[in-house]
């Protein structure tokens, strides 16, 4: 049986990381879990992974049978030996779903990824991805700990037991495209070995507090296999902590599931409640008040080189790179033909190269544009699969590290790091340490879309796209100059730019109620269709959102607008919000 794994590009793609580099690739087997524990056996080194197409006897926990169709997800297990003693396993297995459920996260921008304790990732409520653990003992002491991972990623077809619970990556992108498994298989990776390293290195209260605003069911009532209470979170030793009718109860091996009928549905279907919610506001005022910082999992690095690269990438990008010296940063677009946004990009600028912070699922579609361009100019391109992107943002961000390059993505003033991914793990505590002495700290994946949608900054992928005009974002003000020379699509921007007249535009908008439209929910002015929104959070006691406006419909001030069947007012276009910060180009 065939497979379209390539062990030597995974190899690439892990490079720098430990964990991969001794990589077992089979095209169908049995079960990962049972070849990883013979090569464990055997002596296989830390990091040791077990990679196939197809699983005849996939398992997940508690005996379940995981299904494992050839051609579209990823199974594979790994040999970890962590120095860790048999009751912290349940501490390896949190620390890796946090892994997956990071990776999860950057493949599915603006979804909410959550992990179900204590083995499951879920988008929404559906299941994408599952986790299984096995410890084996030499005496009294952990040999060696085989972690399995199985995860759907471009699966669309169910069984019926599955319909309505699974979901993958692919059904859960708009476009709706197939996706890279390798690349996929190495962001996971990646990312498990990064937090099982922070375990090793800081402890179990690192984990807990990190998985915390990530869990699934808070808040909710749940039942097991045994009772039946309230899902509070997890205790210091990664055990489930449940209220019941009889008071308080530890839980470290059981199996979790909502009650039906649940009498909180913002618990329910959004899983946040008053801890998640406090989490999201400490957060954002951090970046508002003084500094918050992540790694930016969903970008990734271009190198461009060559004694060209300079004067070629300004007759490629929408922003003034001229004048730009090393340790500046030029944030601009790349444009297709006509004119629409390929990419959203960061050029930070070095000594003798630069590179290109750019989203992570746009890598191949703009090597192959940027390519097409180089006709003959000494320029080259390299996808950076080797190294990671870490931003602090707010107004205290300049006091993290004085190296680096500016970044200001939300209007509060930033930075960004780029480093090796071997070195993610240090680099990102030293960072965040230094940001909790300022009176911030880490900042998680729902903080940073909240602080999007409340700053009215749009991000790649989630408000905007590739069927998007420049204009239409709302962030000509800071990425594109109308005083540079030519670039390619620089004739429809300017068109439009002349003419004012964009087919819709980015907007502000507060709602009454709490409970935030869904994207996609339709604007109305009166009963005409007006708008879409494209993402919103809930801000206090009213929701706050981005969404576009047709043109002509601008200058209404009624007070019949509407979105999702709640009183709504526009804030403003997001041009001329908060999110621009004080720079603008002109």
């Amino acid at each position: 049986m065939a497979h379209d794994f390539d062990p030597d590009r995974l190899r690439q793609l892990l490079s720098g990381r430990e964990w991969g580099q001794s990589l077992d690739v089979r095209a169908t087997t049995a079960s990962t879990m049972d070849d990883a524990a013979k090569a464990a056996a055997a002596g296989a080194p830390d990091g040791h992974v077990v990679l196939t197409d197809h699983q005849t006897r996939g398992r997940g926990a508690h005996g379940r049978r995981w299904v494992s169709p050839s051609g579209t997800d990823i199974y594979f297990s790994v040999v970890a030996r962590p120095a860790v003693d048999p009751a912290s396993t349940a501490m390896v297995t949190l620390a890796v779903g946090l892994g997956v459920r990071d990776a999860v996260a950057s493949w599915v921008p603006g979804r909410p990824v959550l992990v179900k304790w204590p083995n499951d990732v879920w988008i929404e409520r559906r299941k994408c991805a599952g986790i299984l653990v096995e410890s084996r003992t030499v005496g009294t002491s952990i040999d060696s700990v085989i972690i399995g991972v199985g995860l759907n990623v471009n699966r669309l077809d169910w069984p019926v037991e599955l319909a309505g619970t699974a979901t993958s990556l692919r059904a859960e992108r708009p476009e709706g495209d197939a996706i890279d498994r390798e690349q996929v298989f190495a962001d996971v990776l990646s990312n498990m070995e990064k937090w099982v390293d922070r375990l090793m290195k800081d402890g179990g209260p690192v984990i807990v507090q990190a998985l915390e605003p990530r869990l699934a069911l808070m808040g909710e009532r749940v039942r097991w296999e045994d009772g039946a209470g309230v899902f509070e979170g997890i205790d210091h030793d990664g055990a489930a902590r449940v209220k019941t009718d009889g008071g308080v109860t530890s839980l470290r091996a059981a199996h979790l599931e909502p009650v039906d009928g649940d009498p909180d549905p913002l618990a329910r279907d959004r899983t946040t409640r008053h801890n998640l919610r406090m989490s999201i506001e400490r957060a954002v005022q951090w970046l508002e008040d003084s500094v918050g910082v992540r790694s930016l999992g969903d970008r990734a690095i271009i190198g461009v080189t060559g004694d060209d690269a300079r004067d070629w990438l300004q007759g490629q990008i929408t922003n003034q790179l001229e004048g730009a010296e090393p340790g500046d940063s030029v944030y601009g677009f790349v444009l297709t033909l006509k004119g629409r946004v390929l990419a959203d990009v960061w050029v930070l600028v070095r000594e003798d190269d630069l590179w290109l912070d750019v989203p992570k699922p746009q890598v191949d579609a703009l090597l192959e544009r940027l390519d097409r361009y180089i006709i003959m100019e000494d320029v080259d391109l390299e996808r950076r699969d080797d190294l990671r992107i870490i931003t602090a943002q707010g107004p205290k961000a300049n006091e993290i590290e004085g190296n680096g390059w500016p970044s200001d993505r939300l209007g509060v003033g930033g930075r960004q790091w780029v480093v090796p991914e071997s070195k993610l793990s240090d680099a990102l505590g030293r960072i965040v340490a230094r940001a909790s002495a300022l009176g911030g700290g880490e900042v998680s994946d729902e903080a940073w879309g909240h602080a999007h949608v409340v700053r009215g900054r749009p991000r790649f992928g989630v408000d905007f796209g590739e069927q998007t005009y420049p204009q239409e974002s709302g962030l000509t003000p800071v990425a594109v100059s109308f005083v540079k020379g030519c670039y390619i699509g620089q004739e429809t921007v300017v068109m439009l730019q002349n003419r004012g007249k964009a087919p819709k535009v980015l907007w502000r908008w507060e709602i009454d109620g709490a409970e935030p439209p869904a994207p996609q929910s339709i604007i109305m002015l009166g009963e005409s269709k007006v708008g879409e929104v494209t993402s919103a959070v809930r801000d206090g006691a009213r929701s706050v959102a981005l969404g576009y406006l047709k043109r002509g419909h601008e200058a209404d001030d009624s007070a019949r607008w509407s979105i999702g069947g709640l009183s709504a007012k526009p804030a403003g276009p997001v041009e001329e919000g908060p999110g621009m910060g004080k720079s603008t180009n002109t």
